[in-house]
Order: C-alpha cells, then sequence, then structure tokens
C-alpha cells in the first residue's frame, strides 16, 4: 500500500472553505502570515526542476522567504504563496550506495 498524506490549509475566504470542505476541525484556523501551520516539501526530478518551479511561483506573485542553498547532494528552495504559507522545493541525489541497492532490486 502506498503512503497518504491529507493536508489542510486556511485560505482567505473561509466560509467559502468551510462550504467548499465541511468541518474537519474544530480548533481554530491559524493566519500563516504569522504562524507556520504546515512545511510541505515537494521534491522534483532535478536541480532545473526545482529552480523552474520557484520561478514559476515567484512569476505569479509568491515571495521568496529565504535564498536557494545547495547542500552538495541536495538542493533547496522555496516560496511563500499568495494566502502566506511555506512551500519547499527539493532536489535530493541518490548516495552511491542507495543507487547500488536500487540497481539490484530492478534487477
Amino acid at each position: 500500500m502506498q503512503k497518504q498524506i491529507a493536508v489542510t490549509l486556511p485560505a482567505r475566504d473561509l466560509e467559502r472553505s468551510k462550504a467548499f470542505f465541511g468541518t474537519l476541525t474544530r480548533k481554530p484556523m491559524a493566519d500563516p502570515h504569522s504562524s507556520t501551520i504546515a512545511l510541505p516539501c515537494l521534491f522534483c526530478d532535478g536541480r532545473a526542476e526545482v529552480d523552474a518551479v520557484a520561478s514559476k511561483a515567484l512569476s505569479l506573485g509568491a515571495t521568496l522567504p529565504e535564498d536557494p542553498e545547495d547542500h552538495g547532494l541536495m538542493d533547496q528552495h522555496g516560496f511563500e504563496d499568495l494566502d502566506g504559507h511555506l512551500w519547499e522545493l527539493a532536489y535530493m541525489e541518490s548516495m552511491p550506495e542507495q543507487q547500488s541497492e536500487d540497481a539490484a532490486v530492478q534487477i
């Protein structure tokens, strides 16, 4: 069975959002502009895709909360969307021992 995750994020129009999703929690909604509610990370297929997704988000009005980082085997970038939610983008190279394990599994 595949692993799954459900993420619920607050939106600007709460009444419209509640009508769409129904009641999922009794807790009050936090303001993503002043609190980190969640930090989803989207893994990309390469360094170029990390930059392309970040550039696309920025061109649509997102902001850059931090500079991109190159950690050698991993590139990290991100953006803050129009509602204030933070999104991480990452590309991670396979470790040499992981590559040989992957090859053994594919055989």
